[in-house]
């Protein structure tokens, strides 16, 4: 199965946080299952945390490292992600 994982939900899951459903927690942990999150979130993450509008512990590098470390798959943004929102 391809997942893809919001901002709360890697955060979530990275954290070990108990608002992350268990079900979701073993389908994130089942190796079986290709999981990813987009740079977006990361970048979400990282504009709230210097805003002070989101706490982390541990900090925002070390989450950032950890969601490295996980097997979950960053997604860029390319333009042509970008066009295909737009309107034009």
């Amino acid at each position: 199965m391809k997942l893809l994982i919001d901002t709360h939900a890697v955060i979530w899951f990275i954290t070990e946080d108990k608002e992350l459903p268990r079900k979701v927690k073993s389908i994130i942990e089942d190796r079986e299952n290709s999981c990813y999150v987009s740079i977006a979130s990361l970048w979400e993450m990282g504009i709230k945390y210097a805003l002070g509008r989101l706490e982390l512990k541990p900090n925002l590098k070390k989450i950032f490292e950890l969601i490295d470390d996980s097997g979950i798959t960053i997604l860029p943004i390319t333009s042509a992600h970008i066009l295909r929102g737009s309107t034009s």
